[in-house]
């Protein structure tokens, strides 16, 4: 039986086989369900931008996020009005300076929601017009406070922590300190709202730290925010470094209790002795 408690979490009954024994057990789940973006501008048709599966709760910042990662905002001052139509639509009038074209939005979603870089020719066909450079970032962080993001941000996973089913995305400063948390059951969600309530930061001193692998999406994303180190649990993918490298980005990954990996841009981890 399904007992609704919350929008981003339900608890249901479930049976538990452990030690050779089968017992029920009230498990917490984390909810997924659709978002439907929806862009208006005074004097023109609201359009359908996206949709897509996150687990409800902070949409307004979810929202902010993706048109600020997607290039569609530069400011939180672009947007006029941001409505929740009902528990899955959201409506964003945009201020009448914004030009876009929504064909041209759309087609670059696809191409980075279903296969990445299919039908193109380059990276350079799939970047967009970042305003906040990494490469301005000249500082530095130690090996130290980037083995200790891990367990700082995990305290932080409340909902990971009831259901064990949610991405997270961290914002830090270079001292360590946790400056913002997002979670959701998709990874470029958790960074999309991580984005939208952090847009008016000065990013030049900011570190990300992400769960789970790093694709192309999640770098790309963090370069339009402006952010000049991604952290991530898992492994890059091979775009995700490249990517990371024409950007500035310095890219951490399998970062463990005492180890970690750094795919790009060396220079802003500070006093590692070189074997080489």
């Amino acid at each position: 039986m399904k007992i609704a408690e919350r929008q981003d979490l339900e608890r249901i009954d479930i049976m538990v086989y452990s030690d050779q024994e089968r017992r029920s057990h009230n498990e917490a789940i984390a909810v997924e369900r659709p978002l439907e973006i929806r862009l208006s501008q005074r004097g023109l048709l609201t359009v359908q931008l996206a949709i897509t599966m996150r687990t409800p709760g902070e949409d307004e910042d979810l929202s902010r996020g993706f048109l600020f990662s997607e290039g569609i905002i530069r400011a939180n001052e672009d947007i006029i009005e941001l409505s929740m139509i009902d528990l899955d639509i959201i409506d964003i009038m945009l201020s009448s300076s914004i030009d876009f074209k929504i064909s041209e939005v759309k087609r670059r979603l696809y191409v980075s929601s279903s296969c990445g870089s299919c039908g193109q020719q380059s990276i350079s066909d799939l970047s967009y017009d970042s305003q906040r450079l990494p490469w301005a970032s000249k500082h530095t962080i130690s090996p130290q406070i980037i083995l200790g993001l891990p367990d700082l941000m995990r305290t932080k996973q409340e909902n990971f922590n009831e259901t064990g089913g949610l991405h997270a995305a961290a914002l830090f400063d270079l001292s360590g300190k946790l400056i913002s948390i997002r979670e959701d059951v998709g990874r470029h969600n958790a960074l999309d709202k991580l984005i939208g309530a952090n847009i008016s930061l000065d990013t030049k001193r900011a570190i990300i730290l992400v769960s789970g692998r790093l694709s192309f999406e999640l770098v790309q994303k963090t370069a339009m925010f402006g952010a000049s180190i991604l952290v991530s649990i898992g492994p890059p993918s091979s775009l995700a470094i490249d990517t990371a490298d024409k950007e500035g980005i310095t890219l951490v990954g399998f970062l463990k209790n005492d180890s970690f990996n750094i795919y790009t841009h060396s220079q802003r981890v500070s006093a590692i002795k070189s074997n080489r």
